[in-house]
């Protein structure tokens, strides 16, 4: 294996755990998990958008109670990345510069991110919900 690209495997390792153990009802494990996805990779958060929509697609429904635990791991990350700040190369650097073309960026990096999977993935579901004889 690649060792630069660990961060990536332990990332998807950790977001299909914390997936399963959604789906299994164990919430506060499936925040653990996440908070070990966030710390291999930032990307991680993706996780607030796949959960939905995962519940959405089990007919779970929300349950807003369960949602607030993952506010734990993600404000652990969040305070411990601002307090490190300061020491980041990339920050450092210029690699990372807020600004007016952040939002442009951010919506060509989903796009890369999705092409072309989910997207079939998820017009395949919506077909697939929309024929379901609800």
């Amino acid at each position: 294996m690649w060792l630069a690209a660990m961060n990536e495997t332990l990332m998807g390792f950790f977001v299909f755990l914390t997936l399963l153990l959604w789906l299994r009802g164990r919430h506060r494990w499936a925040a653990v998990s996440f908070l070990a996805a966030l710390f291999s990779k930032e990307s991680a958060v993706m996780v607030f958008l796949l959960l939905p929509l995962m519940d959405v697609l089990t007919n779970r429904g929300f349950q807003w109670r369960h949602y607030l635990l993952l506010l734990a791991p993600s404000i652990v990350f969040g305070s411990i990345f601002v307090l490190t700040l300061a020491g980041n190369f990339q920050v450092g650097n210029g690699t990372y510069l807020p600004g007016p073309q952040a939002g442009l960026v951010l919506l060509k990096s989903l796009h890369r991110l999705f092409w072309p999977w989910a997207y079939i993935v998820a017009i395949a579901l919506l077909t697939v919900k929309n024929a379901s004889p609800n």
